[in-house]
Formats: C-alpha cells, sequence, structure tokens
C-alpha cells in the first residue's frame, strides 16, 4: 500500500511538472496569453493576414474554455442571494 501511495505521488509530480494537470494547464495556458496580449500590444498587425490572427485568438480562447470548471458552493435555496442568506447549493460556471 505504501509503494503505491509513493507511485501515485511521484506520478502526480511528473503530472504537474510537464503540465498535465489541469490546474496547471491552466496556468500555463494564462501565462502564454498574458505574453503574448503583452506582445500584440507592440504590434500593428499589418503584416498578419486577419484569418490567421482570428485563428490563433480563437484556438487559445477555445483551450481555455475547454479547461473550465464549474464550481459548486452549498447551503440552501435556489440563488446566490439564498446560498448567501440560507446555505443551499448553487452551480456557478463562469
Amino acid at each position: 500500500m505504501e509503494i503505491e501511495n509513493m507511485k501515485a505521488v511521484e506520478i502526480e509530480s511528473l503530472q504537474e511538472q510537464f503540465y498535465m494537470t489541469k490546474k496547471a494547464r491552466i496556468e500555463l495556458l494564462g501565462r502564454q496569453v498574458e505574453r503574448m496580449k503583452k506582445e500584440l500590444e507592440n504590434r500593428d498587425f499589418s503584416d498578419v493576414p486577419s484569418d490567421k490572427l482570428l485563428d490563433t485568438l480563437n484556438k487559445t480562447l477555445i483551450q481555455l474554455k475547454n479547461d473550465e470548471i464549474e464550481i459548486t458552493f452549498r447551503g440552501e435555496g435556489d440563488t446566490l442571494e439564498d446560498l448567501v442568506s440560507t446555505m443551499n447549493t448553487v452551480t456557478w460556471k463562469p
């Protein structure tokens, strides 16, 4: 059992190291988006065809959307206001 746990920890560490966990992928993509945005602020795009520019942006946004998660708050009621006042489960997807 202890050996299996050690292997699981090692695999998890490798997954994080090579961006295989959802959190690591989101962080990596987020950093890439920030770098692209910063670089794009310095460009006028006159030499980049519109379809190429839009395609690149679309692919990046799709990847970020694929890594989106649903957030669940627990309590009583059906709305966020109910949750705050009575503690129901409210599911929210950004």
